[in-house]
């Protein structure tokens, strides 16, 4: 049992390293990048704008993809936010996010692991770029903007962003095998 209390105290000593690293070394423009990937994000305009790409630029194969793509990206949502509700971990300190998101970001309480935005950004870019890989850098270059802008604007701890990634992979990876497996039968 002391291992494991020894294990999560190591970590926790981890994000905040992490977490205080990021904030110190913020600049000016990398600020207003990431407050723009932030809106953009929180406001579904990423996933429509890579959709809409990926069928304008790949047809009906592109239109099969992202469907099942929106279709990891939801339920890795899902588990991310489920598992929130069982972990319980609060957000890191108001001190740590960014000074333009201060006031206007509002987490409702809402915890902080796994990171829901990683776990689905990651969901869409892997099932998708199972089935259109030549769009694979570009999807998961998208996905890791938006995990490391839940550090920089400093709604999430980096273990958060790991877990939700995790959940992502796995979920998107569990779509293509399921519709792999549904077009054989």
């Amino acid at each position: 049992m002391t291992s494991v209390r020894e294990a999560i105290l190591a970590t926790a000593r981890m994000d905040h390293i992490l977490q205080r690293a990021i904030t110190n070394h913020r600049t000016p423009a990398a600020d207003k990048l990431i407050v723009c990937v932030g809106k953009a994000t929180d406001r579904q305009q990423v996933t429509v704008a890579a959709v809409t790409i990926l069928i304008g630029s790949c047809g009906r194969r592109g239109a099969a993809s992202c469907s099942r793509g929106l279709i990891a990206a939801c339920l890795a949502g899902g588990i991310a936010n489920l598992t929130k509700n069982v972990v319980k971990r609060a957000r890191p300190a108001p001190e740590m996010l960014l000074r333009e998101r201060q006031r206007p970001y509002r987490f409702g309480g809402a915890p902080s692991f796994p990171s829901a935005h990683t776990a689905a950004a990651v969901a869409f870019a892997t099932c998708v770029s199972k089935q259109i890989p030549d769009r694979r850098a570009a999807l998961h270059a998208v996905a890791t903007l938006i995990g490391y802008s839940r550090l920089h604007l400093g709604t999430h701890y980096g273990t958060d962003v790991i877990g939700g990634a995790l959940i992502g992979a796995a979920v998107g990876r569990g779509v293509v095998r399921q519709s792999t497996d549904s077009q054989k039968a």
